[in-house]
C-alpha cells in the first residue's frame, strides 16, 4: 500500500526540532485526527478582548464539554477513589453530620465563609487584614485533627506569582501539606506547584444559578429527552470552566496523574477527580445536614497514599549533589524563574539490537533508567489532552543532555505507540528521524486514566465511553534536541528543516515502513 500523508503524522514532523514541532500520537492509519481547538494550542498565543479570566473559563468549559462522568454516589467516590486501610478508617474522629452547620453561621460576604471554613476544627489561622497585608499565617494546629498533616488557606485574593500570566488562577481555598504551608511565610498563599487540593465556594444567595451539574432530570426533561448532566446556564458553564482551570494548572505545575477539586455551592458539595481523560463527579449532598461525608473526605485524603492523591511516584526532587551536576549541563536551558531539578524514572521497553551505537549499547540492558530535568520547553494548557512535556534532560549514563518526551498516549485499538513507530523507522535507518534511545509506558499505580472505567457504571448520566479517550502515561528519550525558531539565524534554516522532513517522508515511502 502506498505511503499516505496524514495531518498528525510523526513521520512528517519528526525531523523538525522537537522544541517547536508538536508530535501527537498517531491515529487510525487511514484517517487523520480531526482538528480540535484546545487551550494547550491557542492560549499561549491568544490576545483576549474584554474580561480575560472569564474568556479563559468559557474556553475551558467548551473544551471539557461532554467529558464529565457522574453523578457518582459520594460514598462510592470516597471508597473507590480515596481508599485507605481499615485501620486508618477506624482511627477517624467520630462522624458528625452537623459538624459544619454548627461552625459556619450565616455570613454576609463570601470571603467571611472562607475564613470560617479554614478554621473549622482543621487548623486555626491568624488572619491578617485582607485589605492591607492580604496574607494568612499559620498560628497553631488544633488538636481535633479532621485533616491531619494538612492546612487549608484562603487563597481567594492571591494569584500564583510563580505562574505565567495565562495560569493566574486563584481558588477560593487551597490545601497544602502542613510543612509546605509553613514555608510560605509572608509570601502569597497560592502556590499551584505544591497545592494538594483546590476548593471552590459559591454562596447560597448570590450564586443560585452557578451549580454546574444536575443529578436527575425533571419530569419535563424526562419526557422530552432534553436532560443533560452538564447544566447549560451561563453561570453553570462558567463555573465548570473555573473548576477545569484549577485542575489544568495543578496538572501543569506538578507531575501528577490526577488531582482533586471540592466544589461547595452552599449548602451542596461535590467531590471531583480529574485526570487526562476527563473528570469523575460525585452526586451533590448537603454538607450542613450530611457533614460526615465531607469530614470523611478530608480524613481519607489526608491518609491516602501519594499515588492515590494523584502524585506521580516516578518523579522526585533531585538531591543537592544531583541538582548541581544537572544544572552545570543545563545552563543553555536555564529557567527564567525558580524551579527545582527533578529526577525522572523511565521504563525501558526497547530491547532491539538494530542500533549498534555505543549509546544504544549502554542503555539497552536497562529495565529502568533515570534522567534529570530542570524545566520543560512548554507546559500543557489543557486538562484532557496528551499533556505533553518536552525536556532537555541530563543523562548520567550517556554523560550528555538528551531530549525527554513525557506524554499521555491514547490506548485506542488502532493507535500505535510513538516509540514503536520511531523504533521501526530507526531500524530501517530512515533519514532525518530522531533516534529513540530508551523508554516506553510508565509502570506503576495510577499510570492509566480511570474516567472511562467509571463512565460504564449504571449511575453515570454524563460522558459515555465513546466520548472519552482512555490514556496511558508514556515517557521516552531521543538523541536530538531542537532549537527554538527565534534562534534560527535566517529563514533558509527553517525552509531546510521542512525540506529534511519531506526527504524523510520520501525515504519512508521507499522502505514501505508505514503502510
Amino acid at each position: 500500500m502506498p505511503f499516505q500523508v496524514r495531518a498528525d503524522s510523526s513521520v512528517i514532523m519528526a525531523s523538525i526540532p522537537h522544541h517547536y514541532a508538536t508530535q501527537p500520537t498517531l491515529g487510525n492509519r487511514l484517517h487523520s485526527s480531526p482538528p480540535k481547538k484546545k487551550l494547550s494550542a491557542t492560549e499561549p498565543h491568544a490576545a483576549h478582548k474584554g474580561n480575560k479570566e472569564r474568556n479563559y473559563r468559557r474556553e475551558m468549559a467548551v473544551e471539557l464539554n461532554g467529558q464529565w462522568v457522574g453523578p457518582m454516589p459520594p460514598k462510592d467516590f470516597l471508597r473507590k477513589l480515596l481508599p485507605v486501610t481499615p485501620a486508618e478508617l477506624a482511627a477517624q474522629p467520630a462522624p458528625d453530620d452537623a459538624i459544619f452547620e454548627s461552625l459556619i453561621s450565616n455570613y454576609r460576604l463570601e470571603t467571611d465563609a472562607y475564613n470560617h471554613f479554614v478554621s473549622l476544627r482543621l487548623y486555626f489561622l491568624d488572619v491578617h487584614d485582607l485589605n492591607t497585608n492580604s496574607i494568612l499565617q499559620i498560628k497553631h494546629v488544633t488538636t481535633t485533627g479532621l485533616f491531619p498533616g494538612y492546612t487549608i488557606l484562603n487563597t481567594s485574593q492571591h494569584p500564583d506569582n510563580q505562574n505565567e500570566s495565562t495560569m493566574a488562577e486563584k481558588p477560593d481555598m487551597a490545601a497544602y501539606k502542613e510543612e509546605v504551608a509553613k514555608s510560605f511565610g509572608k509570601t502569597s498563599p497560592t502556590h499551584f506547584s505544591s497545592m494538594e487540593l483546590a476548593i471552590e465556594w459559591k454562596g447560597p444567595t448570590r450564586d443560585k444559578d452557578c451549580h454546574p451539574f444536575s443529578d436527575a432530570p425533571t419530569d419535563k426533561q424526562e419526557k422530552d429527552g432534553s436532560y443533560r448532566f452538564e447544566l447549560q446556564r451561563d453561570a453553570s458553564v462558567d463555573c465548570r470552566g473555573q473548576l477545569g482551570l484549577y485542575a489544568r494548572t495543578m496538572l501543569a505545575r506538578q507531575h501528577r496523574t490526577s488531582c482533586f477539586v471540592v466544589y461547595i455551592g452552599d449548602p451542596l458539595v461535590r467531590f471531583i477527580r480529574f485526570d487526562r481523560e476527563g473528570a469523575i463527579v460525585s452526586a451533590a449532598f448537603d454538607f450542613r445536614k450530611e457533614g460526615s461525608l465531607l469530614q470523611e473526605f478530608f480524613w481519607r485524603f489526608a491518609n491516602a497514599t501519594d499515588s492515590v492523591r494523584g502524585v506521580d511516584p516516578t518523579v522526585s526532587v533531585a538531591t543537592e549533589e544531583e541538582a548541581a551536576i544537572a544544572k552545570r549541563h543545563h545552563y543553555e536551558w536555564a529557567p527564567t524563574s525558580e524551579r527545582e531539578v527533578l529526577k525522572i524514572k523511565i521504563t525501558n521497553e526497547i530491547r532491539d539490537n538494530y542500533d549498534e551505537s555505543e549509546e544504544a549499547k549502554l542503555l539497552r540492558g536497562l529495565k529502568t533508567h533515570h534522567v534529570f530535568v530542570w524545566e520543560a520547553f512548554a507546559t500543557p494548557h489543557s486538562v484532557t489532552v496528551r499533556g505533553t512535556r518536552g525536556y532537555p534532560a541530563w543523562d548520567p549514563i550517556l554523560k550528555r543532555v538528551v531530549f525527554l518526551k513525557d506524554t499521555w498516549r491514547s490506548k485506542g485499538r488502532h493507535i500505535e505507540k510513538e516509540t514503536d513507530i520511531l523504533r521501526r523507522l530507526n531500524e530501517k535507518k530512515v533519514r532525518n528521524i530522531p533516534k529513540v534511545l530508551c523508554g516506553g509506558d510508565v509502570q506503576g499505580d495510577m499510570q492509566s486514566t480511570l474516567t472511562t472505567t467509571y463512565s460504564r457504571k449504571p449511575w453515570n448520566r454524563g460522558a459515555k465511553p465513546d466520548d472519552l479517550h482512555e490514556r496511558q502515561h508514556n515517557r521516552f528519550q531521543m538523541d536530538k534536541i531542537g532549537k527554538p525558531l527565534y534562534e534560527f539565524p535566517r529563514s533558509k534554516v527553517f525552509v531546510m528543516a521542512i525540506r529534511d522532513a519531506f526527504l524523510g517522508k520520501l525515504h519512508v515511502t521507499g522502505h514501505h515502513v508505514v503502510r
